[in-house]
């Protein structure tokens, strides 16, 4: 809760400062660039810095890293960072509207996360997802009166904006999904550690850094719709390629396709988005702009990974139910069986399973797993969707302005803040 409070803090007050201080709109280009590029660099660290804390030290390094590098930040910040207000903002904050918020998206996602485990039906389940729901229509209600909104809705009325924030969701919640369940099943049914788990996604990250300034270039000359369009599609399509993946195969003929298919999608996307959203608004709307945006990637990424997780769930419970019936009916199979329903994504690290019942459960984590790379797919494509509707020629000229200065940074912070 702390670092999530701290991370709502952080994001938008960083561009408002830049957008504030630099007045010039090719200055505050670059700025923008170097903003988002600082962030990018994780991308490239992460896998391999926080796979190998986790091998050679613990988990918790992972955590324990970041400290010496916020006391950095707190020092650059302090002695060089110039104040900045706005004189005309609001005095007070949109408690109201923060509370709903919070009720509504983790009613939700604990609904989709606990239905799968406890039942559909459980009252605390039901509870979490009607209320969730109610919770949500009665913030958009709450917003459309309140004084001082948290999100004003009258960005929205521009359909560049309002698509391409559309797309954003649809787009990064099939990305956080994705590499999400990748992850979780390149450890525990490939047997990779997570270096190599992270070291796998690793040609995403290669693909972005040398390409996206070249995509953001000729998102600039061309608009940013038919990039967008394209780069939903083409990830889309690398989730697909997923459907090869399975115990035993190796990893330059499957899992590398299916990546780096991903990565060009990827590239193709990024850059564009981030002039699309920030040259749809008016400059002095640039916090909130990146605000709003920034909401909508993580809260597609947990409800992606909250749906998707009830996703494997379901599909995982049914293959394993076929595939069961083929099992010796004795009661340590039984046992073995259950434990497995109960944790899906952990099924394979149950010990002393007989071959029989560890090919059962290989089987049916792979066949889940297939299920919801198939379902990031059809989200890409409802992304591509949104943006080939919303997004017309008119946005040429903004992404023209913005993207001469974020170019391949700012798409490399896009995934890198992510």
């Amino acid at each position: 809760m702390l670092q999530g409070a701290a991370g709502a803090l952080v994001v938008p007050g960083s561009l408002a400062i830049l957008t504030a201080v630099y007045e010039d709109e090719e200055e505050r280009g670059r700025a923008i660039g170097v903003w988002s590029g600082s962030s990018g660099i994780t991308t490239i660290l992460g896998p391999f810095l926080g796979g190998w804390l986790v091998d050679a030290l613990s988990w918790r390094w992972v955590f324990l890293i970041n400290i010496p590098i916020i006391a950095v930040a707190w020092w650059l910040l302090v002695r060089y960072v110039p104040e900045t207000r706005d004189q005309q903002a609001p005095k007070r904050l949109d408690w109201p509207g923060t509370a709903l918020t919070i009720v509504g998206l983790g009613g939700i996602a604990y609904g989709l996360t606990e239905g799968a485990v406890i039942g559909w039906r459980a009252p605390l389940v039901l509870g979490g997802l009607i209320g969730g729901s109610v919770a949500l229509v009665a913030f958009v209600w709450w917003e459309a009166r309140a004084p001082a909104p948290m999100l004003p809705l009258a960005l929205f009325r521009s359909r560049v904006f309002a698509g391409t924030n559309l797309a954003t969701l649809a787009i990064y919640a099939a990305l956080s999904g994705a590499f999400f369940f990748a992850g979780i099943y390149l450890q525990n049914t490939l047997g990779y550690s997570a270096l190599q788990a992270g070291a796998s996604l690793f040609p995403v990250s290669i693909i972005i850094f040398f390409l996206s300034a070249r995509f953001g270039r000729l998102a600039g000359r061309d608009g940013p719709r038919p990039y967008l369009t394209g780069g939903a599609l083409l990830f889309g399509v690398g989730a697909l390629l997923f459907l090869r993946v399975a115990p035993g195969v190796a990893y330059w003929s499957t899992i590398l396709p299916a990546v780096t298919v991903m990565g060009f999608g990827l590239a193709l996307i990024v850059a564009p988005l981030t002039a699309a959203v920030m040259g749809a608004v008016p400059s002095h709307n640039a916090g909130i702009a990146s605000a709003i945006n920034n909401v909508a990637s993580r809260v597609a990424g947990l409800l992606a990974i909250a749906a998707l997780g009830a996703v494997v769930a379901v599909s995982f419970d049914a293959a394993l139910t076929t595939r069961a019936r083929d099992l010796a009916p004795t009661s340590v199979v039984a046992a073995q069986v259950a434990a497995a329903r109960r944790d899906p994504t952990g099924a394979r690290t149950l010990t002393d399973l007989p071959p029989e019942t560890a090919a059962a459960i290989d089987g049916s984590v792979t066949e889940a797993f297939h299920r919801a790379m198939i379902a990031c797919a059809l989200v890409a494509a409802l992304g591509a969707l949104a943006a080939a509707t919303t997004i017309g020629p008119g946005a040429r000229r903004a992404a023209t302005t913005v993207a001469g200065g974020v170019e391949g940074a700012a798409a490399l912070g896009r995934v890198g803040g992510k």
